[in-house]
């Protein structure tokens, strides 16, 4: 099953969001970035995930990527195609 066929109908966040992995964080940078609309998670690991809500600027307005197939695209995007799903941050309602 190809991802970006499916887009308008995924529920995940993959393309509209950006995620981050650090091994520590403050309290007071939590409090920030959760008042800004971040999620922030701790992991089992101990690293923290930040995920940051943002559509990708190369998601067109009909859902489809405008770096699909060119050599820019970036490698986490081109492993979603595949349906490997492992080591790339997917949300709930991903349709894979």
């Amino acid at each position: 099953m190809n991802c970006l066929k499916n887009l308008k109908n995924c529920k995940a966040s993959c393309c509209r969001c950006i995620v981050f992995i650090h091994p520590s964080m403050r309290v007071q940078d939590k409090q920030l970035l959760e008042t800004h609309g971040c999620t922030v998670e701790k992991l089992e690991n101990n690293n923290i995930r930040i995920i940051v809500p943002m559509d990708c600027p190369h998601l067109t307005k009909d859902c489809k990527c405008d770096l699909f197939g060119k050599p820019e695209r970036p490698s986490e995007c081109c492993r979603l195609d595949h349906d490997n799903k492992e080591g790339v941050y997917i949300t709930d309602g991903c349709i894979l």
